[in-house]
């Protein structure tokens, strides 16, 4: 669903962030007596929780989990410290989705240190976040088109602008790989049907990120 362009999106989202609210509540309320027990018998864990303390009377939240959820609209993620809790933080997640009735797409469900969220891959064994080759490929083809002069529309380009841009935001890309692919938005791209004029700028941005996914595929 697209953010913002009908209230549907805004009303899936809210729903979203109370079922992730309500999740980490439920879990920290379990919590709360194991890490006392881990606090009382672990110097170590003691001045650590008494540090993170400190920082979440400052940033007013709980910053002294051992665990952690995000989710965007229908894409959740979580992970916690530790094999045990994260068996039960996963015990939770489908207890709360069963009550509320809510189904997960099999495709989108992952438990391990390496998993996909929001089309980006991350392996968190060794400190790996990479694009998934059929990401890839659903870039790659019409970067390829673009430069062999194939007409392309705004509406396409905006399109994989948008994909290229989720790819840089991830890969902490600078945003100087994306010149060239933004010039003829504005007064030329009246409709989207419209078709975009090659330019070198555009076909040099194509290049660079041809280059770039061609050394990651």
């Amino acid at each position: 669903m697209s953010m913002g362009l009908s209230p549907s999106s805004g009303i899936a989202e809210r729903f979203s962030n109370a079922l992730m609210r309500h999740i980490a509540a439920t879990f920290e309320v379990e919590e709360a007596p194991i890490l006392a027990a881990l606090s009382s018998s672990s110097p170590g864990a003691r001045r650590l929780f008494e540090a993170r303390a400190k920082i979440s009377t400052r940033l007013d939240c709980n910053c002294s989990r051992l665990f952690t959820g995000l989710i965007y609209t229908d894409d959740g993620a979580g992970g916690a410290v530790g094999a045990d809790r994260m068996i039960r933080l996963a015990q939770r997640i489908l207890e709360v989705c069963l009550k509320f009735n809510v189904s997960v797409a099999h495709a989108k469900c992952h438990l391990g240190q390496l998993f996909i969220w929001l089309g980006i891959g991350y392996a968190l064994s060794l400190n790996l976040v990479f694009v998934p080759v059929a990401k890839i490929l659903r870039a790659t083809g019409p970067l390829a088109r673009i430069l062999s002069g194939e007409p392309t529309t705004f509406g396409d380009l905006r399109q994989l602008a948008d994909l290229l841009e989720h790819f840089r935001s991830a890969l902490e890309l600078s945003a100087m790989i994306q010149y060239g692919l933004y010039n003829d938005f504005g007064e030329n791209s009246g409709s989207p049907d419209a078709y975009v004029q090659r330019t070198a700028a555009l076909a040099n941005a194509c290049k660079r990120w041809l280059d770039l996914l061609g050394s990651q595929a």
